[in-house]
């Protein structure tokens, strides 16, 4: 009888181990889970020539007078893919500190120039 009881009163206490072994697993794996879904939110960047299109149609816009919408058009977008959109043209920008307008304004100076050496090659 004394046998018996000392081998429930094991059992219980694998049964106890083992759950506390479960609760800290689930600890473990949460941040993980969170991690693997924040990789997938992540943004793919279009490719450079999209990127290149992308540019073109808003210089052709800012040429039309347009200049709300090339600035709407960037303001909507996020950084990653403002960064990949100055990457994929040149356009020398410190992105990595540079704000949303900070980036908007600098890509319309870009087109100012472009614009005034179109002007001075013809």
């Amino acid at each position: 009888m004394e046998e018996l009881e000392r081998l429930r009163q094991k059992v219980k206490q694998i049964a106890d181990i083992l759950a506390e072994v479960e609760s800290e697993l689930t600890k473990l794996e949460e941040p993980l889970s969170q991690r693997r879904g924040a990789e997938r939110l992540k943004e793919t960047s279009p490719a450079d020539e999209e990127l290149r299109a992308e540019y073109e149609r808003l210089y052709e816009l800012f040429l039309s007078s347009q200049h709300s919408s090339v600035r709407d058009f960037l303001q909507s977008r996020s950084r990653a893919y403002l960064r990949a959109f100055c990457r994929a043209n040149s356009l020398p920008l410190d992105k990595t500190k540079a704000s949303k307008a900070k980036i908007a304004a600098e890509v319309e100076n870009w087109f100012v120039q472009r614009k005034a050496l179109a002007k001075r090659a013809t």
